[in-house]
């Protein structure tokens, strides 16, 4: 059949430059792929989603790969399955696939495309043309790029199968923003903007996304006074702040400050003497050297890492032999902190030596996923079972990389050859493969799966890594991550300070945990008060949220104030935790039983005093006017009375908070 290019898609006649000439005077032959000129607008349409065509079982019969996973599928269903029914070349208006879709026939989606629309005209053209699969060379797209013209975005695809070829593609992609109280985008592309604030609008063509950063201030950044910055991290942070016109928040009042640094760097409280001595010296880089040599840190940070790396705990109640190995594992990580160790250093033993983590799962698959989430801090699981649809990763890429973690086997002859992992569907080997990331050199030959992974991992410049420990870090000691979710590091989910970030990764480079945390606890984001403020100052940090303390820096902060021993078990559930504090024995054994709080009355000299020793033992700060008038009438009871003030203090929101 002689097929006319006039009758075909607009879009999929020869690439032409868009009014702007954004193709940049190239002239690439005329082509037509199915893959790239009509997938894209079922895709649009929602034809392809996991609720409607694209599930399991497809829909009405007609099933297409989930979010066109695979092109030669979905083009065999819509033109050969069932004797070709779906398409009528004769009168392609009568084609079941236009039919259906504007409500001519009965149709369980509803109606999706209407006879005067874009995508109509396309599918119309396409069946009249004879509904052909490819016409010219095969083209593999490259790079899609998003910029805003007149409050509208135009997207251009670039391909690298013709040269320079490059096209607009901006009605054949899907759009969404990333805040819409800042700004909507509709099916084409058309810009909204509303309240202030930055939201990112991306766009996504044939598993490929692009993204724009869209900001409106929330005050003009000329009007707002000039800050000084002392500390690099600082100088990233308040140009940040002044892009979108906000101003930092003062810093907090040196008490507050330091029972953050207490708490944050070694889970314990500091002493009246300790506040006095930060008074007459406010620096809180001397005071975190201070708590970095102390083991308690080597202790918090060493359950973050276990955390991050996914190690078990006693609580995930696994068999007694493997529970035993994996508590070898998170003290080997403190012991490896308290001698200094780098992060990269802890990783790669984790990687190639220490591999118990990894061994965990039988299945190559989830350990490749997990390498992904913990060292990495990506989330590669969606690949699994077909191309992610909110990422870059392909189902192909994922299986070459879970194929770097298949088991060794038996060599004839003796010794254990690499693993091979064979394909679900066709039962052939898989080839190993890293996976593709820019911006990164090739591995060192020679090097096996294992030394591999630790090399792509640690040292192969793509910087994913030291991203992630930073965000985690950064998380750790702020109440939540530049990214978030923290193992969910993607194109479509951008961090709140890039810039920020990227400035930690570069500290995190070195490998020394320490310095990285110093360098956080000096800025000036680090101490910004946590008074009460606009909400958007907390979400882009400007001002810091109190956040409630980790169950474990709670029971060390009590035991190391109270001298008072931890609960020996431990409920699941966070709530249950909670109920279990404030109903259970331990805060009124710790208030009853304390021996430090016994010292304390006995040197007290009258009940004024021994409030005011008690305030700045747990909270770091005198009582208010309003407590004396609650407390000192309690205190009147003798013991009794000072264990139910205590109690009342653990209780309380401040003290299970971190400001």
């Amino acid at each position: 059949m002689l097929l006319c290019a006039q009758a075909l898609p607009a879009q999929s006649a020869p690439d032409r430059a868009d009014e702007s000439g954004a193709h940049g005077g190239a002239t690439p032959p005329a082509s037509f792929d199915f893959r790239h000129d009509i997938l894209p607008r079922l895709h649009r349409q929602g034809c392809a989603s996991a609720y409607c065509h694209g599930s399991a079982t497809g829909r009405g019969g007609f099933k297409l790969s989930l979010f066109g996973s695979d092109p030669d599928a979905d083009f065999r269903a819509i033109t050969a399955d069932l004797g070709g029914r779906r398409i009528d070349l004769r009168d392609a208006a009568h084609s079941l696939l236009l039919r259906k879709p504007t409500l001519d026939l009965d149709h369980g989606g509803g109606r999706r495309l209407r006879r005067d629309d874009t995508n109509y005209r396309a599918l119309r053209g396409w069946i009249e043309a004879g509904a052909p699969q490819r016409i010219g060379p095969s083209r593999q797209l490259d790079e899609l790029e998003l910029v805003e013209r007149s409050e509208r975005l135009v997207a251009t695809a670039h391909f690298d199968g013709a040269g320079t070829a490059r096209r607009d593609v901006t009605t054949l992609c899907s759009f969404h923003s990333s805040d819409e109280r800042v700004v909507t985008v509709d099916g084409d592309g058309r810009l909204s903007r509303h309240g202030p604030g930055e939201a990112f609008v991306f766009a996504r063509y044939l598993g490929h996304s692009a993204r724009l950063a869209l900001l409106r201030p929330f005050a003009e950044p000329s009007t707002l006074p000039q800050q000084r910055a002392d500390h690099a991290l600082d100088a990233v942070w308040l140009r940040r702040l002044r892009e979108l016109g906000l101003t930092p928040a003062p810093p907090a009042p040196p008490e507050v400050l330091l029972r953050r640094l207490y708490l944050d760097l070694a889970e314990t409280l500091p002493r009246p003497a300790d506040v006095a001595a930060f008074r007459a010296n406010p620096d809180p880089g001397v005071v975190a050297d201070r708590l970095m040599r102390l083991p308690s840190f080597a202790d918090r940070f060493g359950r973050l890492l276990a955390e991050t790396f996914e190690i078990p705990s006693i609580t995930d109640k696994l068999p007694g032999a493997r529970a035993r190995l994996f508590e070898v594992q998170r003290t080997r990580l403190v012991e490896a902190l308290r001698r200094g160790d780098t992060l990269h250093a802890i990783a790669e033993r984790l990687l190639t030596s220490d591999r118990a983590l990894l061994e965990r799962h039988e299945d190559p698959r989830d350990r490749a996923e997990l390498v992904g989430r913990a060292f990495l801090g990506v989330r590669i699981g969606c690949a699994r079972c077909h191309d992610s649809p909110v990422d870059r990763w392909r189902q192909g890429e994922h299986l070459a990389f879970a194929a770097m973690f298949a088991s060794p086997r038996p060599r004839a002859g003796g010794g254990m050859a690499s693993g091979v992992l064979f394909h679900p569907d066709t039962g052939t080997p898989v080839p190993p493969h890293l996976l593709p990331v820019r911006s990164q050199t090739a591995p060192p030959r020679g090097l096996d799966h294992a030394a591999q992974v630790a090399w792509f991992v640690l040292r192969s410049g793509n910087r994913m890594f030291e991203r992630n420990l930073a965000n985690r870090v950064f998380a750790a000691l702020l109440g939540r991550g530049l990214v978030e979710p923290l193992d969910d590091h993607r194109l479509s989910n951008p961090a709140t300070h890039e810039a920020v970030l990227a400035h930690l990764a570069e500290v995190a480079a070195g490998g020394d945990l320490r310095a990285l945390v110093r360098h956080l606890v000096t800025s000036a984001l680090y101490r910004a008060s946590s008074a009460a403020g606009a909400s958007h100052e907390v979400a882009w940090f400007a001002r810091r949220s109190a956040r409630p303390m980790p169950r474990e820096t709670f029971e060390h902060a009590v035991s190391d104030a109270l001298a008072a021993r931890p609960p020996a078990s431990r409920p699941a559930s966070p709530l249950a935790t909670q109920l279990a504090l404030l109903n259970g024995p331990y805060l009124h054994q710790a208030a009853d039983r304390s021996r430090t709080l016994d010292t304390v009355a006995e040197l007290a000299p009258d009940r004024a005093s021994l409030l005011h020793t008690v305030f700045a033992l747990l909270l770091t700060r005198p009582p208010a006017e309003a407590e004396r008038r609650l407390f000192l009438p309690v205190l009147e009871n003798g013991r009794q009375g000072l264990g139910d003030v205590v109690f009342a203090i653990l209780a309380s929101r401040e003290f299970g908070s971190i400001r």
